[in-house]
């Protein structure tokens, strides 16, 4: 109980000032013009590496494993979460690094939304649901969600192929702190 209370008390304080932040659609730049040289079916390619950047950034920082996420990411790349903005990829390693030993988290992914701007760059939306967990033998009990909310993504086509240029947590839904 003190566990879960002190996790919300830690989400709760970042995000009282972020209470103006509102949820909006990812940016999209004209499309129309963007899109003309781009065969649909490189689109729908497109589309689906940056899904799966999605869905293996939830895999690997739900293992945790830092070397993987950070790899997802280019090397400027800056990751906010909760406020806190983390720059380059070896900032974003270190980061999931820290948590290793710590709670079990799980990243539900869901509505991946992707938008194709050109060839080279893409914008995405996709909803999270994160449980926690301190450690311990598996099952552990579940509670209520320790957030949901949306990944608002930067997508960029580089030598070594698709990454995340940037990735914002938009918090939704947080759990009440609990008072005395």
């Amino acid at each position: 109980m003190i566990y879960k209370l002190l996790l919300c008390v830690m989400l709760w304080l970042p995000l009282k000032a972020m209470a103006d932040t509102q949820v909006t659609q990812a940016p999209r730049t004209d499309l129309k013009n963007a899109l003309q040289n781009v065969p649909s079916d490189q689109i729908r390619s497109i589309e689906n590496v940056c899904r799966s950047l999605v869905l293996d950034y939830a895999y690997y920082r739900d293992r945790p494993n830092a070397g993987a996420v950070a790899n997802l990411f280019t090397k400027d790349a800056q990751l906010t979460v909760l406020g806190q903005t983390y720059f380059g990829r070896e900032a974003i390693r270190k980061r999931v690094q820290a948590g290793q030993g710590g709670p079990i988290f799980r990243h539900m992914m869901s509505t991946i939304r992707v938008f194709v701007e050109s060839a080279h760059s893409a914008t995405g939306v996709s909803y999270v649901t994160v449980y926690s967990h301190s450690p311990g033998d598996l099952p552990r009990p579940i509670d209520t969600p320790l957030a949901v909310g949306e990944y608002h993504d930067v997508f960029v086509r580089t030598q070594a192929g698709w990454k995340i240029k940037e990735r914002t947590f938009v918090p939704v839904f947080m759990p009440i702190a609990e008072s005395d």
